[in-house]
């Protein structure tokens, strides 16, 4: 198990420049134009803050979210929404999460995360039925 921990933080560390949110909570002096913020991108409990290109779905162009999705380590990229046009129907956050629901129909993106659970690491408004 710790080798597995070992090797996800070398992988996030490569990925991502590293950063001192104590020091510089939002923007880091060590962080560039691309990835000016300072963020946590790990995917276990021990925190691991890198420069990233988003904190929250403003940071993102139009059909376009801030990705919290910490399975696919993507955590603070910018994420294309394909859902424009497509039908849906409201639901809540436990309908969007339910495996037995069909994904047609539900506005928000979906991952699976390491227990195969369905985890939204986006979800949009249904508005008259698109």
């Amino acid at each position: 198990m710790l080798r597995v921990l070992l090797l996800s933080a070398c992988f996030i560390s490569v990925a991502f420049a590293a950063c001192n949110p104590t020091l510089f909570p939002v923007f880091d002096s060590s962080c560039d134009a691309k990835t000016p913020f300072c963020r946590n991108t790990n995917t276990t409990a021990f925190p691991v803050f890198n420069c990233v290109a988003c904190r929250t779905n403003c940071d993102c162009d139009q059909n376009e979210y801030c990705s919290i999705d910490r399975w696919s380590n993507t955590v603070g990229t910018c994420q294309k929404i394909d859902l424009s046009g497509k039908a849906c129907f409201p639901m809540s956050s436990l309908q969007l999460v339910n495996s037995t629901i069909p994904s047609e129909g539900k506005c928000a993106v979906l991952v699976t995360d390491s227990q195969s659970n369905l985890q939204a690491v986006w979800t949009g408004v249904c508005m008259q039925g698109k």
